[in-house]
This record gives structure tokens, C-alpha cells and sequence, in this order.
């Protein structure tokens, strides 16, 4: 076959990203000594890599079955424009794109001469690999393909991915994974654990045409079992004669010689060993498997077509290669009585168990022996901010009384959020509450808490028209009081300069919650359930701007928090705060009133501990009747309350 050169063109607006990722990393350098300035690029064809950007043209050259090229990433979390050009003796009929998304799939278009198409890689750093499959006028196919690392400018992924996807890994295994995804992480093999549906196929890509192969050296060059056969023969069938039989046939008369029988040992090769049914075994076992799993996606129509065919054409390659008249006598496999050497050390048979091995084996999170789908930074991030606000609470609250987790989907990937949720713009990954006790106070920790879009009874939280899903919630219960907190985990961050800041948009959403989450105290009296609301982003600690949002938390308990592995302190702050307020006071203390509204205390039982109080509108006569049909009353800052000599409600 011809040599097939690629020219991959790709154009995008990359210069300020990539000085962005730059500034990123230097800091993870200094500390850590590592390079992660530059990603690895690859190939199995001749290819050059055109960068056109704002700044110009930059150009890579890759060599068929080369070591990986090492340059400055420019692939990063936006949209780009690919245009793939082929070199090459033959005519082309047709190119299609090799990947499980049919979305990946469908946009990219070949009319003749080049393969077009649009990608953006949002909420998904890893490595991608664009696999085209190119069908040639004379009926030849071949497949090529470039892998590439899309990195972020949010974060280090080259480190601080690493350390997301592990913490969560430790949490609940497998969660991390994802069984459709544009770009994939390393995995580890785990063979103390069981493979589960959403590892067992990346697995069997990994290995397939190393087991296939084995199958097909082992039916060359089988194993075979020799037997020693006792047989009773006519002297003219007997093929080796000993000294014995000579003898004997020597003292019988002619006509005897005729018709004796004599008995001569036969070596026999047997095909029906343990290890050929092994073998036998393993072929039927995945290429049913195959055919289920082919038969299970059908239907979906987020994965390509051209993939799930794929996927039944290993299984009819397996199933053809058990049909091989060699092992029409071999039996059914019913296990090993002992340890068998063949399969430890002969060709072909290693490698078969070698695969067997790994397709039973788990999958962790950080390795690079399977290369496996991932979810969404964005959700993972979310989750992770969750964990380690736990982590800070454990600290200084000591061991959870109790957690409830609640997953979001059935264990079966293939009605998991992968193929629904994430293509509905719903990436939750689970529900847990987390309860920690500490002297006389309840803290409630949620994670992904629905407040329901309903007129709710009386002592229940509610919205308003619409339900709202804040990514975390603290509640801290004292008797009847609840002080309650939200933080919402944002993957996104404004850059400012040298600045990493909270998008403004998220600051505007934590208004939008502490608007919308209400309490129903009694029928016709509502109040705020929100006290204060943070954004957490993934940003590192600037001086100046985390000045700024304490500012704004100390004037109306709204801001936002950078957090990022290695970058805890602000967290660690503010929950320290919160934590360390000893009574209403300090809750309710900031909390802004309405204009034209005057404050009223009740429940003055001469301790602040036991002051509650209310604001109700100028005007309003001060009758103790009319004072309690007021319901619409907002919290107000308690040492407020006490400079202007508020009186309570028994002596209105």
C-alpha cells in the first residue's frame, strides 16, 4: 500500500489561550519542578499539524510510528475549524470519522478532496483522537488517525485534573468515568476489583487485536495433549513392530497369522485439552457479549451508526475464529484442576489469559494502561468543591452522625446520565446529604438539594415559579432556628488582567437563589431561607479580589471563592466563619432589611440567644392585634436592633 501523507489544518483564535495556560502553569513549575508546559501530539501516518490563528501560521511535522512530538498546546476548550487533505497514489471514494459520539461523527463532511468539519471541546481536556476511515476506489480500507491533548486555562489538567478525578474515585469508583465523551483520561487496571459494564469495553478495545492474534497463532501452532492408545491389529496393519511381536508372530502357524490380533500402543495428539477449551471458551464468551452489547445500543442516537457496527464486526471476527475447524473437537470448558504452565508460558496462550485477566480486572482513575471516557469537567468540579467542603467540616466538626447518598441513575451505563442527562443539560452525578452534630447544633450538608417549585405546607422551604438546585447547601439547625448557606460550584472563571475572578453572571445567580429559596413559616407569612450565598470557581488566591468579595460579603453575604487543589485557604476562611458564629446574632448579623420597613423584637427573653427579629412597613399602627397580622416580615441585623432600643412584641 501507497505511503498515506495528512495534512491537518485547524483554525481557531488560540494566542491569548494559550498565554493564558502559560501563566497557569508557571506557578504548578516553580513548585513542583515538572514541564507542563508542553502536551504530547501523535500520529500513525506522515502528518503536518497547520495552527492558523491571529498571530499567523505555526506548523508541526509528524512521522508514521515516531515517537510523540512535544510542543505548546493548541488545542484548549473552545471551537475549532479542522480541514484534513490526503496525499496519495490511489483515489479516495470516502472518508468518515471514527468515534462512538455521532456528534463527533456528523460534523465533520468529505467532499472529494478533503474531510471538513467543527468541533469545540467546552467542559471536556483530555486527549482526542480524530480516527478516519478511508475507503479507497480498488475496495481497500485503511484507518489513520491524530491524537492531540486539549487542555484548559482554568486549570493545570496536567495536575490538577489528576487530583479531582482521584479524590472522587476514592469516594464512590467510577463514578468519574463516562461511557460517552469526546476526549479520555488514562485508567489503571485493578485486579482486586471487578470489571463493571462501563470499564468492560474500553478494556476489550485496549486488547482486542492482541487476543485476537493470540487466537489465531494458538489454531497455527496449537497445544496438543499425547496419549498413548492400546490397539488390537491384523499382522498387515501393524506399523511398528517390536521384538515382542516379532516373537510371537514367529510361533504361530500361516493360517493363524491371518487372523490374530495383536496389540500395538498408538501415540495420539489431543486437541481436546483443557487449555484449547479455555481458549474455546473465551471466544464464545465475548463474542456473545459483543453481540449483546451491540444489540444494547441500538436505538441510542448519540452514538454513530458506523461505531455500533464496529462493534458487531469484532464480535463476527471472534465468532468466525471459534468456528475454525480446530476446535470442532474440542469440548466444553468446566475449569482447571490445577495450575496449567501452557497458559503461564506457551505463545499464543499467555497472551490469551493475559487479556482474559485484564477484561476481569476494575479500573481506577489515574494510569495509563486503558484509555477511558470521562464526565464533564464542569460536573466533576462541582462534586469535588462538595468533598472537600466535607473534608474542612470533618476537621472541625469531627466524624459525620450520618450520610445518605442517592444516586442519580441506575448502574447500567447505558441508561446513565452519559446518554441522557448530559445531553439534556442535567449533569448530576448523585444526591447526598451529610449530618454532623456538634454540642447542641445540627449541620446539614447537601449536595445537588431540589427546593421545589411548589406552595409549600407550613414549616417547608419552596420557590417560587420555578424549582431551584443550588450545587451545595449548609444548614445549621439550633432548636427551631435554621441558618442556612449555599455555595454553587462554577467551572468558569473571568479573567481580569492577572486576575482570576468570578464570572459576573455567577455573582448574579447567588441574588437569584437567595430571591427564589423561601420559607413558609405559617400560611400567610413567608421568609427568606437564604442567609448567605457564595460562588466557587476555579480560580488561585489574589490579595485584591478576595478583598473585594469579603467586602461584599461583609455588606450583604453575597460573593465568591476561589478554590482549586492546592488552593483551599478562602474556603477554609469562610467556613471557619460561619462555624464560628455562636448564636443568632452573629447569623442574622449584616442581613439587609427593606426600605421603609422599622424593626420590631420578639421572643426578648433578656439573652441574645433568644432574640428574634422582624421588620414591618412604616405606618402600621403599633396595635399588638394588628402587629401579628402582618406576616411579610425579612430578618435584621440583631445589634441594630438593640442601639435603637427596639421594645418586644408583649409590650406593643
Amino acid at each position: 500500500m501507497p505511503s498515506l501523507g495528512m495534512t491537518l489544518k485547524v483554525r481557531s483564535c488560540i494566542a491569548d489561550k494559550q498565554a493564558e495556560y502559560l501563566k497557569r502553569v508557571e506557578e504548578d513549575e516553580e513548585q513542583t519542578g515538572a514541564d507542563y508546559r508542553k502536551v504530547e501530539y501523535s500520529a500513525n501516518v506522515d502528518c503536518a499539524l497547520k495552527i492558523v490563528d491571529g498571530n499567523g501560521m505555526r506548523e508541526m511535522e509528524f512521522s508514521a510510528g515516531g515517537e510523540p512530538v512535544k510542543a505548546l498546546p493548541v488545542f484548549f476548550e473552545t471551537r475549532y475549524f479542522f480541514r484534513a487533505d490526503f496525499k496519495d497514489g490511489e483515489t479516495i471514494k470516502d472518508v468518515t470519522v471514527d468515534h462512538r459520539m455521532a456528534s463527533v461523527a456528523d460534523a465533520f463532511n468529505f467532499d472529494g478532496d478533503t474531510l471538513v468539519g467543527t468541533l469545540d471541546f467546552i467542559n471536556e481536556p483530555g486527549r482526542f483522537r480524530l480516527g478516519l476511515k478511508i475507503d479507497f476506489a480498488d475496495e481497500r480500507t485503511r484507518t489513520v488517525w491524530f491524537e492531540f491533548m486539549v487542555v484548559s486555562v482554568k486549570m493545570n489538567v496536567q495536575r490538577d485534573y489528576a487530583e479531582i478525578s482521584n479524590t472522587i474515585e476514592a469516594e464512590k469508583p467510577n463514578i468519574v468515568r463516562a461511557f460517552l465523551s469526546k476526549t479520555f483520561w488514562g485508567a489503571a487496571l485493578d485486579s482486586s476489583g471487578e470489571a463493571d459494564d462501563k470499564g468492560w469495553y474500553e478494556i476489550l478495545v485496549d486488547v482486542f487485536d492482541y487476543y485476537r492474534d493470540a487466537c489465531k497463532r494458538i489454531i497455527n501452532n496449537p497445544h496438543r495433549r499425547y496419549e498413548v492408545v492400546d490397539e488390537w491389529r491384523r499382522a498387515d496393519r501393524v506399523r511398528r513392530w517390536t521384538p515382542g511381536l516379532v516373537s510371537r508372530y514367529n510361533r504361530m502357524d500361516g493360517e493363524r497369522r491371518a487372523h490374530e490380533l495383536f496389540r500395538t500402543e498408538q501415540l495420539l495428539a489431543q486437541t481436546d485439552t483443557p487449555e484449547n477449551r479455555f481458549v474455546l471458551h473465551t471466544l464464545k464468551e465475548l463474542s456473545g457479549q459483543l453481540a449483546d452489547f451491540a444489540g444494547r445500543l441500538e436505538g441510542f442516537e448519540q452514538i454513530s451508526r458506523a461505531w455500533i457496527d464496529g462493534v458487531r464486526e469484532r464480535g463476527d471476527e471472534l465468532r468466525k475464529i471459534a468456528k475454525h475447524p480446530f476446535f470442532r473437537g474440542v469440548s466444553r470448558f468446566d475449569g482447571f484442576r490445577q495450575q496449567s504452565l501452557v497458559l503461564q508460558k506457551s505463545a499464543g496462550y499467555a497472551q490469551v489469559l493475559t487479556s482474559w485477566l485484564k477484561l476481569k480486572s476494575a479500573l481506577k482513575a489515574d494510569g495509563n494502561d486503558i484509555d477511558v471516557g470521562h464526565r464533564p469537567i464542569s460536573a466533576l468540579y462541582e462534586f469535588w468543591c462538595f468533598l472537600k467542603m466535607r473534608d474542612i467540616l470533618k476537621d472541625k466538626l469531627g466524624e459525620p452522625v450520618d450520610q445518605k447518598w442517592q444516586d442519580c441513575s441506575p448502574e447500567d451505563f447505558l441508561e446513565s446520565p452519559e446518554l441522557t442527562d448530559s445531553y439534556t443539560g442535567d449533569d448530576q452525578l448523585c444526591k447526598i446529604d451529610v449530618t454532623f452534630r456538634y454540642g447542641v447544633r445540627t449541620y446539614l450538608l447537601s449536595y445537588q438539594k431540589t427546593y421545589s417549585a411548589i406552595d409549600g405546607a407550613d414549616g417547608e422551604t419552596m420557590t417560587g415559579l420555578n424549582p431551584q438546585r443550588p450545587d451545595i447547601v449548609l444548614s445549621i439547625s439550633e432548636g427551631d432556628s435554621v441558618f442556612t448557606y449555599l455555595f454553587d460550584a462554577k467551572y468558569r472563571i473571568w479573567s481580569k488582567g492577572e486576575i482570576d475572578a468570578s464570572p459576573r453572571a455567577a455573582i448574579d445567580d447567588m441574588h437569584r437563589y437567595r430571591d427564589a429559596i423561601l420559607y413558609r413559616l405559617h400560611k400567610a407569612q413567608v421568609k427568606h431561607e437564604i442567609i448567605g450565598a457564595y460562588v466557587l470557581y476555579p480560580g488561585r488566591k489574589a490579595p485584591h479580589l478576595c478583598k473585594d468579595y469579603d467586602a461584599s460579603i461583609a455588606r450583604e453575604n453575597i460573593g465568591a471563592i476561589p478554590l482549586l487543589p492546592g488552593h483551599l485557604e478562602q474556603l477554609e476562611h469562610r467556613l471557619g466563619d460561619i462555624l464560628g458564629k455562636k448564636d443568632a446574632h452573629a447569623h442574622l448579623h449584616g442581613t439587609i432589611t427593606t426600605r421603609g420597613t422599622s424593626v420590631f423584637v420578639t421572643g426578648f427573653d433578656g439573652a441574645v440567644d433568644g432574640l428574634t427579629l422582624y421588620a414591618s412597613s412604616h405606618g402600621e399602627s403599633s396595635e399588638k392585634s394588628e402587629w401579628w397580622q402582618n406576616k411579610l416580615m425579612y430578618p435584621y441585623p440583631c445589634e441594630e436592633a438593640l442601639k435603637i432600643g427596639l421594645k418586644t412584641h408583649d409590650d406593643i
